[in-house]
């Protein structure tokens, strides 16, 4: 039978405050999720945080958070170096783990992690879930199963932001204080912020990588955030191909630089069509394959499908927001005993992707990746 889970949320800054708590005290979200504590390693803002969204409970240290005994659920929210002690405590005291991206800083993390969550039975679901709950994605998966633009041979994916210059980071805001430092340090870098979501979506749709190659640096050196200085310390403007075996190549580009979203999010190219989605197409992606006219170029391609648009996970509210789609998602896995969707071994694998794309990028050369995970 449907009930609520109780969660507790550990790290109290912007993505919490402005997505993940506003949602969890909605009516809706409280029938599926019972929220009772949050932590912070700065215990004021955490008592601040408890205070302001009416949470019966906050704590200073993770561990009391995991040892509370109405909590079932514990949401991990801090910075990706930050991850894995807490969510090692969860698991010790028997509570499943939700992990924002990515799931820890390195592949020998995740094992442990995977490791400690099976030996103590509990469930881990590791973030970002956009694409499982995307009609749009969802869509261009069966279309190539189907096989409508045939074997994928090529892609192209990109993403990124510039943190210093978040609306919610500004003077006035609510949590102006916090500021994105970390984002310029290292185990923060485009790659665990932005690419993860393109990584965890192309991986969904054609499976596990084989070797990577890259180029990694850092553009702009120094940053400002309000009145002051960062120095960037991690990489902020990184470029990598992936292959996918068979001759299949997706390249990626993730920045803290600069983009444009009149250039498509997400291109994939067969041998008799191709998917684009964001940028100036319409609809949540279209779809195009071979007409029956030709040119120099050979086939003259036609569009034979729009695909329904679609606003982003973060526009959405309530049961619909892309964090708290999360975390529905492994509530009713604990409730009906069963694997998360959202899983430990493909984030594993996204993470080896990422350690290896900036050791290449520092070798000069293509790396074998040697994880993997089940699909489809």
């Amino acid at each position: 039978m449907e009930r609520p889970i109780g969660i507790g949320l550990v790290g109290t800054g912007v993505v919490s405050t402005y997505d993940i708590l506003p949602n969890l005290v909605r009516p809706e979200v409280r029938q599926r999720l019972n929220l009772v504590a949050v932590c912070d390693v700065v215990g004021e803002r955490a008592k601040e945080t408890a205070a302001h969204f009416g949470v019966p409970r906050w704590y200073a240290d993770a561990a009391e958070l995991a040892r509370d005994p109405e909590v079932e659920i514990v949401a991990i929210a801090t910075p990706v170096p930050h991850h894995l002690a807490p969510a090692l405590a969860a698991t010790g005291e028997g509570k499943h783990v939700y992990l924002q991206k990515t799931m820890t800083l390195t592949v020998a993390e995740a094992d442990d992690l995977i490791a400690a969550a099976g030996a103590a039975g509990v469930k881990v679901a590791a973030a970002p879930g956009n694409h499982l709950r995307s009609a749009s994605f969802r869509a261009v998966r069966e279309r190539i199963a189907e096989g409508a633009i045939g074997k994928v041979c090529w892609g192209r994916a990109q993403k990124g932001t510039r943190h210093e210059e978040d609306a919610r980071r500004q003077p006035g805001g609510q949590l102006a204080a916090v500021d994105p430092t970390w984002y310029y340090k290292p185990g923060g870098g485009p790659l665990r912020d932005a690419a993860v979501y393109d990584l965890h979506a192309v991986t969904w749709l054609l499976g596990p990588a084989r070797r990577v190659t890259a180029m990694s640096g850092i553009a702009i050196p120094e940053r400002r955030w309000q009145d002051r200085s960062i120095d960037v310390e991690m990489d902020d403007n990184t470029h990598f191909i992936l292959d996918f075996g068979e001759a299949r190549y997706v390249v990626f580009s993730s920045h803290f630089v600069r983009g444009s979203r009149q250039v498509p999010s997400l291109e994939l190219y067969g041998e008799t069509g191709s998917v684009v989605m964001g940028g100036r197409s319409e609809g949540g992606y279209e779809l195009f394959s071979a007409s029956a006219d030709r040119d120099r170029g050979g086939f003259v391609e036609a569009r034979v499908e729009v695909g329904a648009a679609e606003p982003s996970g973060a526009a959405l509210e309530g049961l619909n927001h892309y964090i708290i789609g999360d975390l529905v998602h492994l509530a009713d896995c604990i409730l009906e005993d069963r694997q998360p969707e959202l899983g430990a071994a493909q984030a594993r694998h996204v993470i080896e992707i990422i350690e290896r794309t900036y050791e290449s990028a520092r070798l000069g050369k293509t790396l074998d990746l040697e994880t993997s995970f089940s699909w489809p």
